[in-house]
C-alpha cells in the first residue's frame, strides 16, 4: 500500500494585547509599529510588517512578513493574505 504525503498549512490566530489599541491618526500607527521594531537593527536591516485591523480601526495583529538586507525586502502577497 502506497501513502502519499499531503502538505498542510496551519495558521493560529491569537490577540496579543494589541486589540485595545485604536488607530485614528498616523501618529497612532507609528506608535504601534515602533513597539515591534528592534531599534538596534533598524539602521542596517530592511523589514516589512503588516498591520491587520478590524472595521473599528482596532489593531488585531502586527506580523513581520519579510526581513533582508539594507536596500530591499522581498514581499510575497500570499503571505500577507494568509494573515488577513
Amino acid at each position: 500500500m502506497k501513502y502519499s504525503i499531503v502538505n498542510e498549512i496551519k495558521l493560529t490566530y491569537s490577540r496579543k494585547g494589541n486589540s485595545e489599541k485604536n488607530v485614528l491618526i498616523p501618529q497612532d500607527v507609528i506608535d504601534v509599529f515602533r513597539e515591534h521594531f528592534d531599534t538596534d537593527q533598524i539602521d542596517y536591516k530592511e523589514s516589512f510588517y503588516a498591520m491587520y485591523m478590524n472595521q473599528a480601526n482596532k489593531v488585531l495583529e502586527i506580523q513581520k512578513i519579510s526581513e533582508s538586507g539594507i536596500n530591499s525586502s522581498l514581499v510575497d502577497i500570499r503571505i500577507i493574505m494568509q494573515g488577513a
